[in-house]
This record gives structure tokens, C-alpha cells and sequence, in this order.
């Protein structure tokens, strides 16, 4: 196995939305593209959806509003072809209705492989007012990718780092 490591590249987009580039494959995280009067982000939003590269997948880390807009990627063209996972049927249903056909719901400790040696794991977030978190480590071939989605409790990333290590996280913002 080589240890050159892949080029990384993360571009944050708004709140928990971040563009990962990870030799040559690339993977959106809770799409956010639009500004909305009734959810002031007072910043920015740093990507407009045709700037998108084909996605080897989108992850949802949870349903509220400032996180989970799959609608916002109406102007994405392979909705047909690129995998969401997401933590709640409630967002299938939203990315469905948003046009995406690959969408699956993924629970904690699931694997799944994405595209070319990607694989992503689904970990542990937060379970909060009857809602579930889902957390993700991106696994390429050099290089991992831990993603924590949510800042209401922290417990989750302290317990992964006790059990394992990633060479990059993305943290909540």
C-alpha cells in the first residue's frame, strides 16, 4: 500500500455545509445553497450549486432546516447518478421529493462504499429531542476523513477520538 497521501481539499460552504476533495472524488455534506429570510446566517454562502463537481455523495447529518436542504440542489445535474445518506426517513423523503434517486437512510456503525476506494462509515453522533445525528468517516485509500455534523452535544467526537483516529476533522461549526 502507498503512504503518499491523497490531496485533501475542504472548502466550507455555510454552517455544517462542506465540500470534501479527496483524490479526485468528491463528497458535499448537508446541502445548504440558499439564503432564506427566516434563517439568518449573516454570512455568505461560499458556492454556488453549478460551481458542484459530480458528487461521489451527499451526506445528511440531520433534518432541521439550517442543515438538510437537498432542494437547494436543484441546479445540480446528477441527481439520478450521485448516493445521499442521510440519518432519518424524513430526509429520504425530502431528498426524493428534491429529485434524488439513489437515497438511503444509514444507521450508526454501517459501511458503505462510494466510488473508487471511497468508503464511508456512519458513527455516532447525538440522539436530542427525538432527533438522530449521524457522524461520518470518510476511509479513501491514504487518507480519513472524520465529519461530526452537529455541536448541541460534544460527547460524540471526544468518544470517537478514545477509540480511533482520523488524519483530518471536520468539526461542528
Amino acid at each position: 500500500m502507498s503512504t503518499t497521501r491523497e490531496p485533501v481539499t475542504i472548502t466550507r460552504v455555510i454552517n455544517p455545509c462542506v465540500l470534501i476533495e479527496v483524490g479526485g472524488r468528491t463528497v458535499l455534506t448537508d446541502p445548504y445553497l440558499d439564503d432564506h429570510w427566516f434563517v439568518p446566517m449573516n454570512e455568505p454562502i461560499g458556492l454556488r450549486v453549478e460551481q458542484i463537481p459530480e458528487l461521489a455523495a451527499i451526506l445528511g447529518g440531520h433534518r432541521v432546516f439550517d442543515h438538510w436542504q437537498p432542494r437547494s440542489l436543484r441546479g445540480y445535474p446528477h441527481h439520478a447518478t450521485t448516493p445521499v445518506l442521510v440519518a432519518s426517513t424524513s430526509m429520504v423523503r425530502r431528498a426524493r421529493r428534491a429529485g434524488f434517486d439513489r437515497v438511503e437512510r444509514i444507521d450508526w456503525h454501517e459501511t458503505r462504499e462510494l466510488a473508487d476506494g471511497l468508503t464511508v462509515e456512519c458513527l455516532p453522533g447525538e440522539r436530542s429531542g427525538g432527533m438522530t445525528t449521524n457522524a461520518y468517516l470518510l476511509t479513501p485509500p491514504t487518507t480519513s476523513i472524520y465529519v461530526a455534523t452537529e455541536a448541541r452535544q460534544l460527547e460524540p467526537i471526544p468518544a470517537f477520538a478514545a477509540t480511533r483516529r482520523a488524519d483530518i476533522a471536520v468539526l461542528p461549526i
